[in-house]
C-alpha cells in the first residue's frame, strides 16, 4: 500500500444539512463517503437499509 498515495487521494468537507433539507439519493463510483453526525439525528441509506445516525449529550 502506498500511504503518500492514499493520502493525496482523502478530501475532506464540512457541510450544514439543515433539519428540513432532503440529499438526493446518489453514489460515488470512484470513492467512499463518510458521514458524522456532530448534532441531532439522522439517517442515511446504504445498500438498502437505513442507518441511523444520532449523538448523545
Amino acid at each position: 500500500m502506498d500511504l503518500d498515495s492514499t493520502k493525496e487521494s482523502i478530501v475532506t468537507n464540512a457541510y450544514h444539512v439543515p433539519s428540513d433539507m432532503k440529499v438526493p439519493l446518489h453514489k460515488h463510483a470512484e470513492q467512499d463517503e463518510i458521514f458524522y453526525c456532530i448534532k441531532g439525528s439522522g439517517f442515511g441509506i446504504l445498500e438498502n437499509k437505513e442507518i441511523e445516525s444520532t449523538t448523545t449529550p
